[in-house]
């Protein structure tokens, strides 16, 4: 090891010699960064010579202040200036990223000059979203290195993400920048869009520089083979992640939920312990207050960002399942609440826990709410909840029971609204024959006629008159005899009651196929009562003027 600089003050000075072999070393570098290709042994070695020589000089002579002037370089420490000439390359690379001063010191890492050569290497155009040479370096590695007098790091914020090692950077290429970084000139895309975050979490710039960092690390785990070495960046990242959040950086957390939900379904080759890995990563980040801001963002009139957001929450499954929930039973909103809905159909059975859990629950407009979505999950399972919902004691949870059972139809549903006709409990009976009614279930026909006499005989006129609206939506031939003898009955608890069940009558009637049905509706055009000779006579007149039109 060269003797310390106090040691030693002559064997520490620098002479324009050593100015001029640094720098077509750093010239050969940034030659071979553009000439070779990421993986060749050869610009490694071309890294590694430039990083010895300059690290043995910064140990001998101590820091390397270097002024970059037009026609010429020159250090701090050395009145004789050196000219461009053969490193006229070099000279312009600076120069075209705005470098006028440059400062290595002995804190220097082969990452760090790695990081430099391969940015310098790039257009100036190219960095410009990054905020320059001197921030993008500070998204990387900038150890050891100062542009134009700034501090080492450049980029204040989360100590936990400024202190990290540059783990990546020496891997981190020409090559790959130009295939994952949006940063870069000759991007991939060719329609002239910046690239989307949304589709593209790797490409689209970060618009602060903490979330530099994060994306070079992202970019890593998106590189990284190794089953151990993901699961550790990717649970460091993670933190990162929740605290550029609390910081307001919800985008960069954003970022790393895309990333990570890519991973889970094993985009870029991704083994399979690795996708699992990022799926536990992914629910454990897209939690609380994250979840929220994914679900606004589901929401969000920009269709590329709602579309990718729905996607991601599909793949949070049962964990994004309660708070869409919250979500839904709070909006008020028509158009959030058919997002959210079809978000809960798309998730199927996965919801169906959580909905038992709320119609079981305290909360009677919760309850509510998850009676409607388990008809239109159109899962069978739900059906024995929704069944016992309908001898329960409150008669808005047994009608929305009932709506829903309509709604998933089937053999067990139907039996159980079939069921529901002879039920002693308040509007259970009407409810379920309007919800037969609207399933068209044929087989509902005796059990309506049935529940017709009942309601008869206990002088029930409004449960009666239900079940006359349901026969006639069901259009079965076999309720007009019924229908019929209840047009020429005369006596009844009350006369009104009676009119209003003969006027039903009619228009069932007319719904109803046969010649009988329709002969019946013609000699209620005679009938005693006004208002039901009026009734059918309208009836028969509009069947007329159909029948002419077609």
């Amino acid at each position: 090891m060269s003797q310390p600089v106090e040691d030693s003050p002559e064997w520490g000075e620098r002479t324009a010699a050593d100015l001029s072999s640094l720098l077509v070393e750093l010239g050969r570098v940034l030659r071979g960064i553009g000439f070779y290709s990421e993986d060749d042994t050869a610009r490694g070695e071309l890294l590694g010579r430039a990083y010895l020589a300059l690290q043995g000089e910064l140990d001998r002579a101590g820091p390397l202040e270097l002024w970059i002037a037009e026609e010429h370089f020159r250090a701090s420490e050395i009145d004789e200036p050196i000219a461009h000439g053969r490193l006229a390359d070099l000279a312009e690379a600076f120069s075209g990223h705005g470098i006028e001063r440059v400062t290595f010191d002995a804190k220097l890492t082969r990452d760090a000059l790695s990081a430099f050569v391969e940015l310098l290497e790039q257009t100036p155009k190219s960095l410009h979203r990054a905020g320059g040479m001197a921030r993008a370096l500070a998204a990387r590695s900038s150890a050891g290195i100062r542009i134009n007098g700034g501090e080492e790091n450049a980029i204040a914020g989360d100590e936990r993400l400024i202190r990290t090692p540059a783990l990546p950077t020496a891997s981190l290429g020409s090559a790959l920048l130009a295939q994952s970084h949006g940063l870069v000139v000759n991007s991939a895309r060719t329609d002239g869009r910046k690239p989307d975050l949304s589709e593209k979490p790797l490409e689209a710039a970060p618009g602060d520089e903490r979330g530099e960092r994060l994306l070079f690390r992202l970019i890593e785990l998106d590189r990284c083979t190794d089953d151990v070495a993901y699961e550790f960046l990717g649970k460091r990242i993670v933190g990162w992640a929740k605290d550029l959040f609390a910081g307001g950086l919800v985008d960069e957390c954003h970022r790393t939920i895309l990333v990570l939900a890519d991973h889970a379904v094993g985009e870029g080759g991704r083994s399979g312990l690795q996708a699992r890995i990022a799926h536990r990563l992914c629910v454990d980040l897209a939690s609380q207050e994250r979840l929220d801001a994914l679900i606004d963002r589901a929401q969000s009139p920009d269709v590329r960002a709602s579309i990718r957001a729905t996607q991601v929450l599909l793949q949070l499954g049962k964990s994004a399942t309660p708070p869409i929930i919250d979500r839904l039973a709070e909006t008020q909103d028509e158009e959030a609440s058919a997002q959210l809905t079809a978000i809960l159909i798309t998730l199927g059975e996965t919801a169906l826990p959580d909905l038992r859990c709320m119609i079981s629950g305290p909360s009677t407009a919760r309850a509510l709410l998850a009676l409607r979505l388990a008809g239109e999950l159109q899962n069978q399972e739900i059906v024995p909840v929704l069944v016992q919902v309908l001898t329960g004691p409150q008669v808005d949870m047994r009608r929305e029971a009932a709506r829903s059972l309509a709604h998933l139809g089937g053999e067990a549903a139907t039996d159980a609204l079939i069921n529901a006709l002879s039920s002693d409990l308040e509007e259970m009976p009407e409810t379920a024959a309007h919800c037969l009614s609207a399933m068209q279930e044929r087989r509902a026909t005796q059990p309506l006629l049935a529940a017709l006499d009942r309601a008869l005989r206990r002088g029930d006129a409004r449960r009666a008159r239900e079940m006359i609206r349901g026969l006639g939506q069901l259009g079965e031939e076999r309720a007009v005899p019924k229908l019929v003898a209840l047009l020429e009955r005369r006596t009844l608890i009350r006369r009104r009651w009676l009119r209003e069940l003969q006027l039903a009558a009619v228009a069932a009637l007319d719904k109803l196929p046969g010649r009988e049905a329709y002969r019946a509706v013609e000699r209620a055009g005679r009938h005693r009562e006004s208002a039901v000779r009026t009734r059918a006579e309208k009836l028969a007149a509009a069947k007329t003027r159909d029948g002419a039109k077609q």
